[in-house]
């Protein structure tokens, strides 16, 4: 049975001098300040091994992703037409256990009354799904607009409506420590706009290697900025210029997975040994964290 629910837009792109990165090394960053463990998160109940050991066996072509793999993972469309996929977004909880959704600002340029967004769902046109549950996008109560920065591409939304909790919606954990250069990652989505995008109905991945900050800011420059990060794409079976606002970048921890980015942009889309860029996630993550639980 599907759930209509209510919930505002808190989206925002204004984030006055974020805190200094350190120097990328392939090592761990720990930032004990400003730690915030939440809990029931970053589960993968129906992957294998709960994505572990599934990591192994993911090439970095784009592939199909076990049916409901990525709990987290959310279909926004447009409110008239629930039958087109705009782009993607990653449900995250705050520390009271409520659900919000996290995707890029890009995405919802008409206002979050043209949207909603369908979660728990594996192949996007199939309506019927019935683990699937509805959520519609609009003002309730407080809410503020900022317009997007040139460094970041990030929108915050809250559900005042639980979804269910399940092995088909839960929430991704958010980042307590810094990525580094190297690091294994899932990118996740429906690659709507591929040019194989007919055969992309169902939820795809491939795995992406997160490049250093010295070499995303060397490949692009100044559109290359503090809050940005940048990881591998396939060079085949993927049409980079056809790329997805809002799909999220996964990595593991200890602790289950972790949403690191959010894809955005792919400046050089033409070329090869082209990355994609992301707002990072772990940059923001003082905002978003006093985002989700002061609003």
């Amino acid at each position: 049975m599907r759930l209509v629910l209510s919930f505002v837009l808190v989206w925002a792109i204004s984030y006055a001098e974020p805190l200094a990165r350190k120097k990328k090394s392939t090592t761990l960053i720990r930032i004990p300040e400003n730690k915030i463990d939440y809990f029931c998160c970053g589960q993968r109940p129906l992957a294998t091994g709960n994505g572990v050991l599934e990591v192994a066996q993911i090439t970095d072509d784009v592939q199909e992703a076990i049916p409901h793999s990525h709990p987290s993972l959310c279909s926004i469309r447009f409110q008239d037409n629930p039958h087109e996929h705009l782009c993607s977004g990653a449900l995250i909880k705050n520390l009271a256990g409520e659900y919000y959704i996290i995707t890029a600002f890009a995405c919802v340029v008409y206002g979050p009354q043209a949207y909603k967004a369908h979660c728990g769902v594996h192949n996007r046109s199939d309506l019927s799904e019935p683990q699937s549950a509805i959520a519609r996008f609009h003002f309730v109560g407080q809410y503020r607009i900022f317009h997007p920065r040139d460094d970041c591409d990030i929108a915050i939304f809250k559900l005042y409506t639980d979804l269910p909790f399940n092995l088909y919606i839960s929430a991704a954990c958010l980042p307590n420590e810094d990525w580094y250069e190297g690091q294994i990652g899932l990118f996740v989505g429906w690659y709507n706009k591929t040019d194989i995008s007919a055969n992309l109905p169902k939820v795809h991945q491939f795995e992406t290697r997160i490049r250093s900050r010295a070499r995303c800011e060397q490949k692009y420059g100044n559109l290359f900025t503090r809050n940005t990060m940048c990881s591998s794409l396939p060079e085949s079976g993927f049409n980079p210029c056809g790329y997805e606002y809002g799909a999220p970048l996964y990595t593991y921890r200890e602790y289950g997975w972790t949403l690191t980015g959010i894809g955005y942009w792919i400046p050089d889309c033409t070329q090869p040994n082209r990355l994609v860029m992301y707002t990072d996630v772990f940059a923001l993550r003082d905002w978003i964290n006093q985002t989700i639980n002061v609003s």
